[in-house]
């Protein structure tokens, strides 16, 4: 039979001894480990990324006050404009 107050005992002693960096870590791990086995079983390779660099600016998108999507936009458009 299960002893309800050793049970109690215990689980207060284990939770003074926890701190929320603690808990956090766990709860990390748990969420990986977690993620990590819907890819079934396998390794993983490291494959560099390829650099992207940005060279147009972007000013003449924030200084545009005008809506991107206008009423000349949807008179070229194909699609049909919901109501």
């Amino acid at each position: 039979m299960l002893d309800l107050k050793l049970l109690e005992e215990q689980l207060d002693k284990a939770l003074a001894l926890e701190t929320s960096e603690s808990l956090t870590s766990w709860l990390l791990n748990r969420r990986l480990k977690k993620y990590i086995s819907n890819f079934g079983e396998g390794t993983f390779k490291n494959i560099p990324s390829n650099r992207v660099e940005i060279t147009q600016s972007k000013e003449h998108l924030i200084n545009n006050k005008t809506p991107f999507f206008t009423q000349d936009y949807f008179s070229t458009c194909d699609y049909l404009i919901a109501a």
